[in-house]
């Protein structure tokens, strides 16, 4: 079955903790770089986003709960369930 998942900005944020550092630290990229992504992140950056956090030891179960299932949104990232 092919699920589609999105994430928003505020909860990828939320999730390695207060300001713009901590995630843009985890991602190898810079605090503006994050800024500049829009509110629902595009695919790639779900990706790392979830790669980061397994690495980093975040909670799996606040993970989880942050990835919305959306299957309408076509240019989302696509995993298999």
């Amino acid at each position: 079955m092919l699920m589609i998942l999105t994430m928003l900005k505020t909860d990828a944020i939320a999730l390695f903790g207060t300001g713009l550092k901590p995630i843009a630290t985890a991602l190898g990229v810079t605090p503006a770089r994050i800024s500049q992504l829009p509110a629902i992140l595009p695919r790639e950056y779900v990706d790392r986003i979830v790669g980061a956090a397994l690495r980093t030891g975040v909670d799996e179960k606040k993970l989880l709960q942050m990835l919305k299932a959306n299957p309408e949104a076509s240019d989302q990232s696509e995993v298999r369930a």
